[in-house]
């Protein structure tokens, strides 16, 4: 996306909000300089994870293999 305002934001976190209340992760990588700017004045990295907001699809890529492999770790009962 090219412009993001705070309804759109709003709309993410919620997204958010339901996947991590499901047991997932909403990773977001890649944002253009405005929504970036906007993401990072709002506390969106409280709701998303700062761990979860990646520069770039490789680093969004080794967030998402490391998510699962907590969660097939926690499925097994492996916690870490």
């Amino acid at each position: 996306m090219t412009a993001l305002d705070g309804t759109g934001l709003f709309a993410i976190e919620e997204v958010a909000r339901e996947l991590h209340a499901s047991g997932r992760v909403l990773i977001v990588c890649g944002a253009r300089a405005q929504p970036a700017s906007l993401i990072h004045q709002a506390e969106f990295k409280e709701v998303v994870g700062a761990e979860n907001i990646c520069d770039n699809v490789q680093s969004a890529l080794r967030r998402a293999a490391e998510v699962h492999e907590q969660l097939e770790a926690s499925a097994i009962g492996i916690t870490s």
